[in-house]
């Protein structure tokens, strides 16, 4: 209380001048030391607890501090005159925390101390105040997100999922890319799934894991299709797989696109969504036309940021070849040129740029189809894994 010789109602007086009013208390202090580093856990509430309930020794003097009304413990009017601001609350009040070494407390110096201090003034209604709300160093120390348990629902699109600590898998996660797993304890629970021709992989290397996944998936079955054709339902189509439809029925939205051809593309298009895996050599085939339609892969379902395309003449067939070293969702449009409506064959097929790593047992991947998969999780299961 007595810091470089002065007291607490004289540094509150340096810093308000006569911008404060007088009252019977002005600060507590809660200081604990120690000769190793225990960290101190627990400083705010253990110093809520001293200055209220553990005060007798005190006579209550940290208490009435804490809980000074209009009134002091005496009935005098030393507390807050309500004569500032709201008429529902009256008060400044700050709390600072420091953690240092060589603090002199218990007429003893330790090598470990931190100290928190609490005070208070009541303003003076014939100041104008300004209030800042701050939270400029005062942020809570950043906890390494390793070091937290993980937990999800719903579908995973991050390529690595890694904790140090656990992570849980819930009901109805589902992974529509390949997907690493990394913790030493992982959760399955009932319900997890992951796409037809996808791979995923659990290895137990926590935040350490630093390689990649490639599926390879050649000779996997092939679901079905999903999805309507357009924008906001895009046919759902994965690697190795073929769909027989056409643009008959659906919308014309564009007659040119980005990559500078001409603006002839008055027939309907008809939309295709595509992950493809990272590191993957992927073949895009448009076969068996009836009229004119021509195909464009781009990264967002529109005629803009067109990647490849393909825009042979008549019945010509059409085809698009292109790798992708992080892999990613893409889009593949059919239009008619010219306003023709056409069946067609599309099918993609793909493979791996380079396998997994096969000095590692462990990271071996688990290519399934959805059913089979779900069927073998007919009860929640934890696996606890090891190198």
């Amino acid at each position: 209380h007595s810091f470089g010789g002065t007291s607490p109602s004289s540094r509150l007086s340096a810093a308000y001048g006569s911008c404060k009013e007088f009252t019977a208390r002005s600060e507590n202090l809660y200081a604990s030391a120690s000769s190793s580093n225990t960290g101190f856990p627990r400083v705010v509430e253990q110093a809520v607890y001293g200055f209220n309930y553990d005060d007798a020794g005190s006579l209550w003097g940290h208490r009435e501090m804490s809980l000074l009304q209009n009134l002091d413990l005496q009935g005098r009017s030393w507390g807050f005159a309500n004569n500032e601001g709201a008429n529902d609350s009256e008060g400044y009040i700050g709390v600072g925390i420091h953690r240092g070494t060589g603090y002199g407390v218990f007429n003893s110096n330790f090598t470990y101390s931190v100290v928190l201090v609490l005070n208070y003034i009541d303003p003076s209604p014939s100041c104008s105040y300004t209030v800042i709300e701050s939270t400029a160093n005062v942020e809570p120390p950043t906890e390494d997100p390793c070091n937290q348990p993980l937990s999800f629902t719903g579908s995973i699109t991050s390529p690595v999922v890694a904790s140090n600590s656990s992570i849980t898998l819930g009901a109805n996660v589902t992974l529509s890319n390949p997907t690493t797993i990394s913790s030493p304890e992982i959760s399955l629970n009932q319900g997890f799934s992951i796409s037809a021709g996808n791979c995923v992989q659990f290895v137990s290397d926590g935040c350490a894991y630093n390689g990649t996944l490639t599926c390879d998936n050649s000779g996997v079955e092939a679901g079905t299709v999903s999805g309507s054709g357009t924008c906001a339902s895009p046919y759902q189509i994965s690697c190795n797989q073929s769909h027989a439809s056409s643009n008959a029925g659906q919308s014309n939205s564009w007659n040119s696109y980005s990559s500078g051809l001409s603006n002839g593309w008055t027939g309907a298009e008809t939309i295709y969504r595509y992950v493809a895996a990272p590191g993957s050599s992927n073949t895009i085939s448009l076969t068996n036309l009836s009229a004119d339609v021509d195909m464009f892969l781009t990264s967002t379902c529109s005629n803009t940021l067109v990647l490849g395309s393909s825009t042979q003449v008549n019945l010509a067939s059409e085809s698009i070849n292109f790798s992708t070293g992080s892999g990613g969702t893409f889009y593949i449009i059919i239009d008619g040129w010219d306003g023709a409506i056409s069946t067609f064959d599309l099918s993609i097929s793909c493979a791996a740029a380079k396998e997994v790593d096969p000095s590692k047992s462990a990271l071996l991947p688990i290519i399934v189809k959805k059913e089979q998969f779900t069927s073998m999780m007919c009860k929640p299961y934890v696996a606890t894994l090891k190198d």
